[in-house]
């Protein structure tokens, strides 16, 4: 399982990948309750989100995807797959996420140049 809070405090993101279903949820951090779940094929620990808060990328595991939905008011929008590589994110030109495979998972590591 992976957590990721979420800047200003009122979100967390959380990627479960274990035993059971698979899937990526939203808490909300002031109630302490899943605010949604959304099933996932296969999971793996990558978990990020954009500088912007409006973009998650959670690893697709052994499928080699890169799972990207969008983010807003606590809602999660599927909104597309991308191959593992390296991509910004930012309006800076200057952060964004390295997406890599290793063993047949997905990773997503946070960069900042």
């Amino acid at each position: 399982m992976k957590l990721v809070p979420l800047p200003g405090g009122k979100y967390a993101l959380v990627l479960s990948n274990g035993y059971t279903e698979h899937l990526l949820a939203v808490l909300d951090s002031v109630t302490e309750k899943i605010v949604q779940r959304v099933p996932i094929a296969e999971g793996w620990l990558g978990l990020a989100v954009s500088p912007a808060r409006r973009t998650v990328y959670a690893s697709g595991g052994s499928r080699d995807k890169i799972l990207v939905y969008r983010f807003a008011d606590g809602v999660l929008t599927a909104n597309e797959e991308k191959q593992p590589r390296i991509f910004t994110d930012a309006t800076d030109g200057q952060s964004g996420h390295e997406a890599s495979r290793t063993h047949r998972r997905a990773n997503i590591h946070r960069f900042h140049r």
